[in-house]
């Protein structure tokens, strides 16, 4: 709904009000300029706003928007003539201001006013009474030149001048007051003062001064004070005088403004606080002063002698008065002191409730040592700052500054309170930053502005979290710029007409345009000519606000010919827009009527953002693999056949390595029985010596047997499938433990905390037992100690058995991990050599990795890696993807 005002304030306003792109030419315009020049909109489309200027005018019209362009302003407002389309010249005060790369115009028709201006000026100059244009403060904008005749000062000496710093010091109060005051005042008032002459007497002037309003407050400010619609209003800009008919007038307006702002005079500086109460609706004030000395003289000689007799009248009425008459008058007196002491009181508690309740917190200082900042002492307080700082009022009533807030130590601020009571004049400190032990640390608004009594009011709000969304408002336009300039993909603004507005260099990179041969162009021109229609069919859905977001594929003819294929998403910017139809009027009456409007509103896209990527090679990639799909798929029933081969492979392998080692069993179970029987047979009369060969026979058939069971365990490695279950390690090493039953002189101490993985857990236990049961039986001592310890390394666990046992000299590192190798003989220590090579096979068919560290007499370290994610499980999901 905001967006139908704002276009029907843009048609209907009385000013010219328009939009020009950056290279000086309209993009749209409302009807005042068809009202005011004669041109439709139409005509105005695309034509440049300097032919509409005079060629006296143009120069200097020209260096003002350029400086607008250069970011030396951001606003600019000038005057200038401009053609009418039926002839002749309307003079306009222009308002320019730079936004998204557009300037936005509001021009206003002063000619009128510029006529009405000189003749004004003419009879000012030839009136015999002073006539001024002062500001509600008291500075001269305009003098006649009749105050050479009164005064005796030159207009010119005036003109920025304050007019208290010429008027009798008692009179100079009570105007001030007055002025203080300008709300209750009539439209037109009056004023007796002294002034003083060049020659430094005072005359007695009579001043008749009435109030000038701002246009843009003066409507409201009619209807809220009743003021009739007949009273004078001026502009906004019509202070600065900017018409081209008195080099005179500029000349002063502009040491008038400069005075302004530079150097404001005692007199103006002691009225800054008064005239901020003021209606904002007053902007100036016409004065029309004569000399009446000669009237106030016989005035006050007039007055002097009836004062003379109305004494001596007095005293012989006072004593004729009866007692009765001087009781009313008494008791009148006593009614009217009461009222006014209500009315005081009721005042009091109005300004009262106000402070306690308004929303921005107020400390009232008093300064009892001028030479002493730090004797700032709070007097009075309200609740706003107590929710403000979380210092209660309690307790600080009366306390020195410091002692409030000590953190205010060093710092120029207290001195600037003492600068705001000597100086009499408001102090604005904008944002303080403050922290101490009772308030957090916080940004506070602070403004100080002189009292009565040496005091000073500090008025504050905490602004730290509006700073903070600014901070961040600020950071994410500014991140906003960065991306749209540095992203990987092309992106640009788009016209409803289809014309390049904005465009990143990605985008000129991908089209081999520059940025500025780009501008300009229609998407049509690039577009690859089979690819028309669709991008066609989807402008006009976007246009007709079917969709508002649309992706599709197409191409583009880069500048060198070449196509490049894209991935275009396109997105409609709207605004919404006013329409009016069918306006109908109905008279029930002849002295009332009735008028009703069917309104409509729509939204009409103000641009499209759109979003190219370059997928020129994903097209080729997918012709490509077009090509190669029947390829892969013959392979792949290659690869199911091998694999269904392989697996028939397997199943008469395992069968083979079960039939071998139990044929191969069988003999070595007789052998064992046979010498077991022949043992029983032989009794005590079998020799010691026979007994030892029978002994080792048996023993070298057990080892024959590990050796069998050996070699069958490591053939499965690797091709049997377990299911991957979660296993705490610290509970699978207690099982390993237990199983192994190390002796109890050894110590096997596992570190914590330990991982819960997921893994299969048969293999992981083989490991642990091996590797633990390696430590003990190669031991060089009967007591000894294993530690067991985990290290997460991001994808897998790193696992450590260590013993401080012999070690083993770095030579023969390699050789521990082959099958049927042993660093010791057989006969000195029972072994089947497999140990380790089933460690290592066990390791690396679930995706990990084994190793030592050790040096002979130093004890052994092995470590392991076991993945996170199960080796099978992921070669399944690898197989299923």
């Amino acid at each position: 709904m905001a967006m139908v005002e704002l276009a029907k304030f843009f048609e209907l306003t009385s000013d010219l009000m328009g939009i020009v792109s950056i290279d000086g030419r309209f993009q749209a315009v409302n009807t005042a300029f068809e009202r005011i020049l004669g041109y439709t909109p139409e005509e105005m489309q695309g034509r440049p706003l300097l032919d509409l200027v005079h060629s006296a005018d143009r120069a200097a019209s020209q260096s003002q928007i350029s400086q607008l362009l250069a970011n030396q302003s951001t606003t600019i407002r000038f005057t200038n003539r401009c053609a009418c389309k039926e002839g002749g010249w309307r003079q306009l005060e222009w308002t320019i201001s730079v936004a998204d790369a557009l300037m936005y115009c509001v021009a206003h028709d002063i000619t009128n006013r510029t006529d009405n201006l000189a003749r004004y000026k003419l009879l000012a100059d030839h009136a015999t009474d002073i006539i001024s244009r002062q500001t509600i403060t008291g500075q001269y904008l305009y003098v006649s030149p009749a105050c050479y005749e009164v005064l005796g000062y030159h207009p010119d000496e005036l003109v920025g001048q304050n007019r208290y710093d010429f008027i009798h010091p008692e009179d100079a109060a009570h105007i001030q007051k007055t002025i203080a005051q300008l709300d209750q005042q009539s439209e037109t008032f009056s004023l007796v003062f002294r002034a003083r002459h060049r020659a430094g007497h005072y005359i007695w002037m009579e001043a008749i001064q009435r109030k000038l309003y701002k246009l843009k407050d003066f409507d409201e400010y009619r209807l809220t004070n009743r003021i009739p619609s007949s009273l004078p209003a001026i502009s906004a800009g019509e202070d600065q005088r900017t018409t081209d008919q008195s080099a005179t007038d500029q000349s002063a307006t502009d040491q008038s403004a400069t005075s302004r702002q530079t150097a404001p005079s005692p007199s103006e500086r002691a009225l800054q606080t008064s005239t901020q109460s003021s209606s904002t609706a007053v902007s100036e004030i016409i004065v029309v002063a004569r000399n009446v000395t000669e009237r106030v003289l016989a005035q006050q000689k007039v007055q002097q002698f009836n004062t003379e007799l109305e004494a001596r009248v007095d005293r012989r009425t006072q004593e004729l008065e009866d007692s009765q008459k001087r009781y009313l008058e008494l008791l009148k007196l006593e009614r009217e002191g009461h009222a006014r002491a209500e009315l005081a009181k009721a005042t009091a508690q109005l300004y009262a409730e106000a402070v306690e309740n308004m929303q921005v917190g107020l400390y009232i200082w008093q300064l009892s040592d001028v030479e002493d900042p730090t004797s700032l002492t709070l007097v009075a307080t309200n609740p706003a700052a107590s929710r403000l700082t979380g210092i209660s009022a309690a307790g600080i009533i009366g306390r020195r500054i410091l002692d409030v807030f000590p953190a205010l130590v060093n710092t120029d601020i207290l001195e600037t309170y003492v600068g705001v009571i000597k100086t009499k004049i408001m102090a604005d400190l904008g944002d303080v930053v403050y922290s101490d032990h009772q308030v957090k640390p916080s940004i506070f608004a602070v403004k100080a502005f002189p009292l009565a009594e040496n005091c000073v009011g500090v008025s504050f709000d905490n602004v730290t979290k509006r700073r903070e969304i600014e901070a961040i408002q600020s950071d994410q336009a500014a991140q906003l710029k960065i991306l749209f300039d540095h992203s990987a993909v092309g992106l640009g603004r788009v016209s409803p007409k289809g014309d390049w507005i904005q465009v990143n260099q990605r985008l000129c990179d991908m089209l081999g345009y520059s940025m500025s041969e780009l501008l300009g162009k229609n998407y049509r021109t690039i577009t690859y000519s089979e690819d028309l229609g669709v991008s066609q069919r989807t402008y006009e859905q976007l246009m007709n606000q079917k969709v508002s977001q649309v992706s599709y594929e197409k191409r583009y003819l880069t500048r060198n010919g070449d196509v490049l294929w894209a991935y275009v998403t396109v997105s409609s910017s709207y605004e919404a827009s006013f329409h009016t139809s069918n306006f109908r009027v109905s008279t029930a009456s002849t002295s009332t009527a009735s008028m009703s409007r069917d309104d409509q509103t729509s939204q009409d896209a103000v641009y499209f953002i759109v979003t190219i990527q370059d997928i020129t090679r994903r097209k080729q990639a997918i012709t490509a693999l077009k090509r190669q799909k029947s390829d892969l798929m013959t392979v792949n029933m290659r690869l199911k056949n091998t694999m269904s081969q392989l697996e028939q492979r397997n199943n008469e392998l395992d069968q083979f390595a079960y039939v071998t080692s139990h044929d191969l069993k069988a003999p070595l179970r007789a052998i064992v029985n046979l010498a077991g029987w022949i043992e029983e047979d032989l009794g005590n009369q079998l020799p010691a010596e026979n007994k030892e060969q029978f002994d080792l026979l048996k023993s070298r058939v057990l080892r024959m047997e590990g050796f069998i069971n050996g070699l069958l365990e490591y053939s499965r490695i690797g091709r049997s499938h377990q299911s991957s279950e979660i296993i705490d390690i610290a509970l699978l090493l207690e099982e390993v433990i237990d199983s192994i039953s190390p002796p109890a002189q050894f110590s096997i101490d596992v570190a914590t905390p330990m991982p819960v993985i997921k893994a299969k857990k048969v293999p992981l236990f083989q490991v642990f037992s091996n590797l633990v049961n390696n430590a003990i039986k190669h031991h060089d001592k009967s007591n000894g100690l294993v530690r067991i310890s985990a290290v997460d390394r991001g994808d897998y666990y790193e696992f450590s058995v260590t013993d401080d046992g012999p070690g083993i000299d770095p030579a023969y590192h390699d050789r521990i991990f082959t099958i049927f190798q042993t660093l010791r003989s057989r006969d000195d220590l029972e072994s089947t050599g497999i140990g380790l090579s089933l460690v290592e096979k066990t390791v690396k068919a679930e995706g990990g990795s084994i190793g030592i560290v050790s040096a002979e007499g130093a004890g052994a370290t092995f470590r392991f890696t076991w993945p996170k994610e199960p080796h099978v499980d992921s070669l399944e999901k690898e197989t299923l993807a």
